[in-house]
């Protein structure tokens, strides 16, 4: 039982993996803010956020400060392409 116990805290401390999903998400965000005039690179970037939020786990993955930043810029920039472009407002 001991045995147990020690092999099972000896795999806990391992790094966790960024998400790639969410990572790309962020960086495809990042470059939603200078490429906002190209509608199609936002509505990328806010699908492959959100497919990295759907495919995050907790107990392996880090970075899902990135796939939410990443939502939150591709959404806002694909916004200001459509009000740009006047599809809103």
């Amino acid at each position: 039982m001991s045995n147990q116990i020690k092999a099972d805290s000896l795999f806990k401390n391992y790094p966790k993996e960024k998400n790639i999903w969410c990572k790309r998400g962020f960086w495809i965000g990042v470059a939603s803010i200078f490429l906002s005039f190209i509608g199609i690179i936002p509505l990328f970037g806010l699908i492959i956020s959100i497919v990295g939020l759907v495919k995050f786990d907790k107990e392996n993955h880090s970075g899902l400060w990135m796939g939410i930043t990443g939502l939150i810029l591709n959404l806002l920039y694909l916004l200001v392409n459509a009000y740009n472009n006047g599809h809103l407002g």
